[in-house]
């Protein structure tokens, strides 16, 4: 098995284990599945899941660091914009899913008071 598969793998089953303990779908399990990712690339990258597989970019010390720095910045500035549109993303499901219930019993009243009607109609 190679170190992307043995990261896959190690990803999956710590994405598992966040939804058990937050819940599945929940803004919490969602955050912490995406540093899970984050942690498990770099992981990766560094060869923990043993010897790294994808491309080398024979950067300098100063290239390299450059790139830290703007992918660092990159992050910061649209976290709180990510955590916001998740937040929103689950409140619209959870509304979603009351709207159906609501749609349902409605339907449902609707069918009870045209079959009444149709009954009253037939005799």
């Amino acid at each position: 098995m190679g170190s992307q598969d043995k990261a896959a793998q190690s990803y999956k089953l710590a994405a598992q284990v966040t939804e058990q303990v937050s819940g599945k779908g929940t803004v919490e399990t969602i955050q912490q599945n995406a540093a899970l990712l984050g942690q498990n690339v770099v992981r990766e990258e560094l060869g923990l899941f043993g010897e790294w597989e994808g491309p080398n970019y024979n950067l300098t010390e100063v290239e390299r660091n450059r790139i830290l720095v703007n992918a660092r910045e990159d992050i910061a500035s649209t976290f709180p914009l990510v955590t916001e549109a998740m937040k929103a993303a689950v409140g619209a499901r959870k509304q979603a899913e009351k709207n159906k219930r609501r749609i349902n019993i409605v339907l449902f009243f609707q069918i009870v008071i045209f079959a009444t009607l149709l009954l009253t109609l037939a005799k």
